[in-house]
Order: structure tokens, then sequence, then C-alpha cells
């Protein structure tokens, strides 16, 4: 049962209300920003509008429903997220859906502009409409108000949408069901409103029509609905006259449904303490064997958010859940050490404001990893933060809100949002006003609040533990009296890890003296680049960046031809972990801790900056972005990891089980993974092989030595003549020059005659006489549906030929759009589907790739489909207009200002000097894409899309029949 009936009794109940009740705001309650036009309908509908000064290609459009998950009955289990679905279904003025009618195919719209999402607190609508264009905004405005009232809810429309909603739950947690049901579990214990996905694929197959029409009925109306509009708008007048005219006449029920308080309920709820068993998994042959406790501390409102309390109140709990991260990321920063995760519940799972303490607890430590945990907070608590954590945190909040840009559509997207849906204040100068918040706060007054806030000891505990688990037989009394005796305990005050003074000591950089050219010049690319004495190739490309928060950044990519295929087969795995094993040791005697705390305040700081080196199979080398101000900072620790790796015993173990741990909690699908590493692994596509995800990856780490691993690192970066640097950005070549011949100059170059030489790798043949593999699942997991590719494979024939590639490409996006068609227009049980046209310049051939997953009981029909698609794409059965459409994201991609973005500049360099990619005019490539036509992709969809080239993969536990 969701709700409990405790909690039904303090605040479940129907009510008649008037629907022309207006806003009631305490005396202090902050007004609203006055540069955003706003108000509030009779029938309680409520909409803002926001014009950013600055030229914007689209005109954002957002309806919000202040009702989600926490409003569901105890028979309307995911019904919310189900009418977010419905909603792109059939509607009164949009009968075929939303995507599906006449007025989308003209308004010039990427399906990405139409998007939701659903959550417990609320379900937001997009409508990313083009600028300018007023029809494309009567559509959105339109379909907003069919949102609200014109959903038809048909059952056809219901049942694709179950299974909408099923393929959707497998794609995000199909890894681990048992897994994710265990948390949800846990959480709907303890918190009154929160949904129990234990047996989802039963309940979401089950729900009633009834009870999902019953939940629009009570929950999409007016009074709970607002819209934003942001962008460029010539007359907010005229914009708001438009609102009017279309929402007006919303009518509110007669009798109004009261929401019920979910955080209400909550905090006035005892303090809660439930140990949930993690189903075991009978499919997976590897199973976390840690149980996870979860300590959680509420926070009631001290006062409401849309006040100037209420706002110092959230700033000094956002400053108590980040400095309790902090100083667990300090205290576990060591190798073998345990995990814990900190955050504010509020903003990440939509619960009720609350600080989570997550631990994972391995087994026989439990209880000292608990002690551990609980000494941390107990430290805090009695000792508070120094006045030098404070003013550093208080300093990056400052500087962060002077860098928030208002012209940015995002922020104000972001701020309404908080403002109707969360209630947290949005007065004019936010901005402004908080900095002087952050500023008057005192570190007395922040202490005080640790201190009262951490005494209380967490209300509600919770644990998670798989079968025969010792945390199983934990009680409550045991566990309180644990957090309750370690609070009783001395400890000693916080002590800030030290900050290593230098990367290199000052003897080290002083020997390392400029070194000379072997040659300079301008390359037959009109770029410079320098052959340095030790044979080091460097080529330099200033460019001015496009985007401000490029501007003077400066990127490094170094790469060698001599990779994990140049060794014999059983070192394959011990070369290709390599890297990672050196980047988990660090360099020059300092471990990963002691350099990730140097490189904390210079912006090669996690997040912002990086230098990682890599091994692959074709290729090894090392990517470095810092500021300018940091060059010789990125230099020196690019020069130590050639020279300098640490070799670490404790750190080859802790990386193993990081392996480990990334293996059973996936951040990622590891079905998908797995699917295109076996789908790389037939088509013989070495890079399909070495991904650093998925089953094979942590299959490696068993057959991966620890000593081979260092001795082919160091023949791979010891050889300084193997490698060019690709050095682009914001920058003088002047200013770099003498940096890169001192760092650079002096990589070691042990055994120039084994240099290997660039030969493009010729792909390996497919099985002959084998168009269609079926292979069932390949890691830790059984799949409950069908995981269905296709790729048309074919060598090419000019690698140099990049009008072809580009038509290759519009090929591919054509495809995804025709495959989108399947969930949209055909009504299959589809979530996701993917669809590209590559040139693979590893094998230098092309790939017409297409990707999803369905129900087995679909997976005839759908074939059947693809094939026909394939026939209509070579047969030329879609108009230009259509092709234009679905190049909406190709377009934008070969724009002519995002050329010099940092990433894609560095990109086509690297393609150019590793690949012979030609280093065409982005002018030239622009209009080239504009000027795309149906005939060269029906030109190319029969050059490529052959029989003899189809290949087709299937990955299903599920026995089927491909029905030819």
């Amino acid at each position: 049962m969701k709700i409990s009936i405790l909690a039904i009794l303090f605040n479940f109940s129907l009510i008649s209300a008037d629907a022309h009740e207006k806003f009631q705001q305490p005396p202090d309650t902050l007004s609203l920003d006055n540069s955003i036009r706003h108000g509030r309908l009779p029938n309680g509908f409520t909409y803002f509008i926001k014009s950013i000064p600055s030229p914007q290609s689209k005109l954002f459009l957002r309806l919000y429903n202040k009702s989600g998950s926490n409003q569901e009955d105890n028979d309307q289990f995911n019904v919310a997220h189900a009418v977010e679905h419905l909603a792109f279904k059939a509607t009164q003025n949009f009968p075929s859906g939303i995507r599906n009618s006449n007025h989308m195919d003209k308004l010039g719209m990427e399906m990405y502009d139409l998007t939701a999402f659903s959550g417990p607190r609320a379900t937001v609508f997009h409508f990313d409409a083009p600028q300018n264009n007023m029809e494309a905004l009567k559509v959105g405005m339109l379909f907003f108000k069919d949102i609200a009232t014109g959903l038809k809810l048909n059952e056809k429309d219901i049942n694709n949408v179950r299974g909408e909603l099923r393929q959707e739950f497998l794609m995000k947690e199909g890894n681990d069901i048992n897994k994710i049901s265990a948390v949800n579990q846990m959480y709907s214990k303890i918190f009154p409103c929160n949904e129990d996905w234990f047996n989802f694929i039963k309940y979401n197959g089950n729900f009633s029509s009834e009870a999902l029409k019953r939940f629009y009925k009570d929950w999409y109306r007016p009074d709970l609905m607002a819209i934003s509009i942001v962008g460029n708008i010539d007359n907010p007048g005229e914009m708001e006259r438009l609102v009017k005219e279309t929402f007006s006449n919303l009518k509110p029920p007669k009798t109004i449904r009261k929401k019920f308080k979910c955080d209400s309920a909550y905090f006035s709820c005892p303090h809660q303490f439930y140990v949930v068993q993690q189903q075991k998994d009978t499919s997976k042959f590897l199973e976390d064997s840690a149980a996870k406790i979860h300590l959680i501390y509420r926070n009631p409102s001290r006062g409401n958010p849309n006040t100037k309390q209420g706002i110092v109140e959230l700033l000094k709990f956002q400053f108590l859940v980040d400095i309790v991260g902090k100083r667990f990321y300090h205290t576990t920063n060591k190798y073998q050490s345990f995990d814990v995760q900190i955050s504010d519940l509020s903003k990440h799972n939509g619960l009720p404001r609350a600080m989570e303490v997550i631990v994972n607890m391995e087994k026989k430590r439990e209880k000292q990893i608990l002690r551990e945990t609980i000494e941390v907070l107990n430290q805090l608590q009695k000792y508070g933060v120094s006045d030098l954590e404070w003013l550093s945190y208080r300093e990056k909040q400052i500087v962060s809100i002077e860098q928030r840009n208002e012209e940015n559509v995002s922020y104000w997207i972001d701020e309404i949002s908080k403002y109707y849906i969360d209630e947290e204040s949005l007065p004019s100068g936010k901005n402004e006003y908080v900095k002087n918040m952050w500023e008057s706060l005192s570190l007395a007054e922040i202490n005080q609040f640790i201190s009262d806030f951490l005494i209380k000891t967490p209300e509600d505990i919770g644990i998670i533990a798989p079968s025969f688990h010792n945390a199983l037989f934990w009680d409550e009394k045991e566990v309180r009296f644990i957090i309750e005796d370690e609070f009783k305990k001395f400890v000693k005050p916080y002590k800030q890890p030290e900050k290593p003074v230098s990367l290199m000591t000052a003897k080290g950089v002083e020997k390392l003296k400029e070194k000379g050219y072997l040659k300079t010049g301008i390359g037959e690319s009109g770029i410079r680049e320098v052959v340095l004495k030790n044979g080091v190739k460097v080529v330099l490309k200033p460019y001015k960046p496009a985007s401000r928060t490029a501007q003077s950044k400066i990127k490094i990519h170094g790469y060698s031809l001599r990779g994990a295929n140049s060794f014999s087969k059983e070192s394959y795995f011990s070369a290709i972990n390599a890297a990672a094993i050196v980047r988990n040791s660090g360099v020059n005697s300092l471990d990963k801790f002691e350099l990730n705390r140097f490189l904390d305040t210079t912006s090669l700081r996690s997040g912002t900056g990086y230098v990682i080196p890599y091994v692959k199979g074709q290729e090894s080398g090392i990517k470095g972005l810092a500021a300018i101000e940091d060059m010789e900072t990125m230099l020196q620790l690019i020069y130590s990891y050639f020279t300098k790796p640490n070799k670490n015993v404790l750190a080859f173990k802790d990386w193993k089980t990081k392996e480990y741990k990334a293996y059973i909690n996936p951040t990622y699908s590891l079905i998908t993974t797995d699917f295109e590493n076996k789908i790389g692994e037939i088509t013989g596509d070495p890079f399909g092989k070495e991904s650093t995800s998925g089953t094979k990856q942590f299959m490696s780490v068993a057959k991966t030595d620890f000593d081979l691993s260092y001795n082919l690192y160091h023949k791979i970066f010891g050889n300084a003549s193997d490698f060019i640097f690709l050095i682009s950005g914001d920058f003088e070549i002047n200013q770099v020059l003498p940096l890169v011949q001192k760092y650079l100059g002096n990589l070691p170059d042990v055994d120039r005659s084994k240099k290997v030489l660039f030969k493009a790798t010729e792909a390996k043949p497919i099985s002959q006489g084998a168009s269609y593999y079926l292979f069932p699942s390949q890691g830790n997991y059984k799949v409950e549906n069908i995981s269905y590719g296709t790729r048309f494979i074919e060598n090419a024939i000019d690698s140099n030929d990049w009008r072809e590639q580009l038509k290759v490409e519009a090929l591919g996006e054509i495809l995804r759009q025709k495959l989108w068609s399947l969930r949209f227009e055909k009504g299959y049980a589809l979530y996701d589907v993917k669809a590209a046209g590559i040139y693979n310049e590893h094998l230098n051939r092309y790939e017409i790739i297409s990707y999803l997953d369905c129900e087995p009981k679909d997976f005839i029909m759908i074939r059947k489909e693809l094939k026909e698609i394939y026939t209509e794409l070579k047969s030329g059965l879609f108009s230009n207009k259509e092709l234009k459409e679905s190049l909406a994201r190709m377009y934008s991609f070969y724009k002519l200002q995002r050329a010099k973005e940092p990433k894609i500049s560095s990109q086509r360099l690297y393609e150019h000097f590793r690949y012979g990619q030609p280093l065409v005019n982005p002018v030239e490539v622009e209009h080239y894409v504009q000027s795309l036509k149906v005939a060269d992709i029906v030109e190319v969809a029969n050059k490529y899309c052959k029989e003899e080239n189809f290949y087709e993969f299937v990955m299903s536990d599920k026995k089927i029949d491909k029905a030819n």
C-alpha cells in the first residue's frame, strides 16, 4: 500500500473549492522578478512570460502540471507516468498524436523539441518552437490546452503506453531489477507517497483504464497548471493576450480534490527503521555482497522558501549537504576505502527535504564502517567547519553566481520551474540577492546550524542487504545504540588533508631544457608543424573559439599508433588496462588522491579540465584540457605520465575492486553496451572489442597482470618519436612553443627502431553465408525483451570523399526518423531507438546502423517493418521537406559557429592527421549539408543498402522465431 493509513487520516480528503482562488502571500514573501510578465487566470491557470534580449533560435514553452506520482491512489501505480506518455497519443485537436499531425510536418521542428518528464511532484511538457514562427507557437499552445483537458485516453493508446513504459523500465533498470525494487521498497516504507516498484512489470500491465482516467480527471486541472514562455519575445503583451485567449476557457472541476501533503505527512511520522532483503537473482553469476545503510536526516522547512528567511535556511542546508559530502570525500580518499554518497533528497528524487547518507558496508566490516561514518558526522557536529573551509566555500558560491548568464534561456526556465513547482523565491536581481545573503552569513551562524542539525542523529534508517547478510538481522535498538554511542566519544578536530606544493620538484623542472627542432614550418594542411629533436611531432592550431566558455582554453591530444594490438594476444588485456591502472596510481610519487588535491585549485580539476592517458587496440595516447594559465601544469602532468608513473600494488588492487563495483552497480545500460560490443566482435571492428565498460571489460580484469601492464606501458609511452601531439585552442604559438620544447621535447625515446608506421586496419571478413546472428545475453543479467540491431557494411572506395560521408550520415538521420515512426505512428511498444550512417575510419568502411529493444511478441513484425523502411529509403518515398525536417539535428551540428568549438575543432584535426581526412572549409561543409536532396539520399541508399551487405543481430534469452 503506497500511502499509510496514518498518513491518510492525517491528510486525505475531498473538498469543494473556489476555482477563482488568488495567491495569498505572507508579509515577507519576495515578489516575483518584475521582468517576468505573469498572472493567474480566473480558472486558476498561471502563466509566466520572460523575454530574453539576445537572439534565440527557438521559443521555449513549458507546461507545468503540479501533480505527479505523489498523488496516485493505491490502484494507480505509475499512471502519472502513463498520462505523460498519453499526451503524445490521441488528443482533441491532434487525433493521431501531436508528433504525427499535419501541423508538425510544416513547423520545422525536431522530434526532441517535444518531450516530457514525470516525477513525484510534477509533470512537465516541453515544446520548443522555432523563433518568429507564430503558427508553431499556436500549435504549441493548442497542444498544451489539449493536455489540460483534451486527452482521448482510448484503450488502444493506453495499451500501447503500457508497452512503452515496460520498455523504458527495462532499458533503464533491466541490468538489475531486484536491486532497484529493493531500494524503492525501502523508500516506500519510509516516505508516505513513494511508490513500491516490486513487481513493476505485473502492476504496469494491470492498472485499470478507469483508474488512469480518474487520475487525469482529478489532477489535470487549471489551478494546478502553468505555462512558461521564454525566448526573444518582441511583444510580451501580445503573448499574454494569446495565453489568455487559449487557456481562459479551461473549466475547473466543480469538486476539487485536495492534494495530499506528502512532505507534511512524512515530517509528522514517527522515526522509522526498515530492513529490506534484496531478492537473489538466479540469472546472475555475480551479485553485490555488500549491504547499504541509508541514514536520513529530516529537514522540516523552517520557513517558506519564498521568503527571506526561507532562502537563508536553504543556503545553510545546501552548505551542510555539500560540506558533509566533502568531509566524506576526504575521509574515504584512500585505497580500498568504503563508499559513501550524500544527497539532498528533495533535489535528486523529488522526496521531502532531507539529507541522506548512504554507506556501502562490505561483509565482515559492517559495524566498523558504520562507526567510521558516524565519527565523521560527530566530528563535524562538535567542531563545525574552520574559517578557511567556510570562506573558501562561500567564495566559490559567489564566483558561481557571478558567472551565471542571465541571457541564457536555461537559467530562466529552471528558475521559473523552481518558483512554480518548488515554491522557491525568484525576486528581481535574485543572483545579487543570494550573493549578498552568502556574504552576510557568518561562520558562527553556519556552525550553529550544523551543530543543531547533526546532534539529533538520523530520524530514519533503512538497510538493504542481500540474502544471509549479517545486516538483515540488525534491529533498530542496536543500530541507534551504535550511532548514539559514537556521538558520545571524544573525537579530534578535523584536519584538512595537505595539498602538495608542486607537481614536480624545482630541481626536476630546472633540469629540463628547451629542445630544438629537427624540422619546423607550415605543413600541407596550412597548419604549423614542428618535429622536435626527440622525434615528437607537434601540430599547433590556434583559433578564437565561438563560445565564451571556450575562450583562453587549450586542448592537447597526443597519440601513437602503438596500441594493445602491437603486442601478443596473451598481453592484450594487460596492455589495454595499463593506462587506467596508472591513472589510479598517480605520478611523481603523488598518489591519485594527492594529485587530485593539487589539481583542485587549477583548471585541471575534475569537471573542468583533465589529463588522461589511454591505451586502445590500434592506438595509445594522452588527452588534456586546461585554461591557458595552467598550460605549464598540464604539460608537467603529461611529462610525468610518460616518465614517472607510480607503481603501487595497493592501487592496483583498488583498481580491480573499482572495476568489480562498476560492473555490479553500472551507471550505464550494461545490456546495450554488451550488445554493441558483441556486434563489434562479429563485424571485425577492433574498436568494438575494447570498450572500457561492459562484461568484456570486467572479464579483462582477471586477465590483467600487474607487472606486465607496467612493462607494456613503458614500451608504449617510452617511445616519444611514435607520438604526434595536436595542440589547438585560444593561444599564441610563441606563448606555448617554449613550454612544448621544454616538456614534450624531453620525453624519452627509448627505441626508435621499433617505431610503428600507420597502416589502415583491414576489416576482418564477416562469416561467409551468415547474415543473421542470434545470441543469448552476454553478461550478468537476463534479457527480458529482445535487443535487435541491423547493419549494412560496405568498404569505402575513397576515404577522402567527405561529401559521400555526409550523404551517408544524412541517410542515417532519415533512418532514425523512420524508426521513430514505429513508435509514434505504428504504435509499437518501443521506448528508444537509434540509427546512424557512419564512415568507420578505423576500417575504412561505411556502416548504416539501427538498434532498438522490443517486445518478443512484436519482433517478427518490427523486423518486417524495418526491411520495408529500407525499401522506402531506396525508392525515395519521402519528400525534400521530410528530408529537411529529418536533417535538422545534422544542420545544427555543421553550423559554421560550431566549427570553432574546442571539441569539434580538436576532433577534426585528429581525423585529418590520424586518418588523412581532408580539412574542408566549414563554410563549404555547411552549404553542402544544406544542399542535400532526396536524390542524394536515394543514391547512397541504393549504393550501400544491398542485401549482400545486410546483417542482423538479435540478443535474447527467449526462444524466438525469425520468420523470414
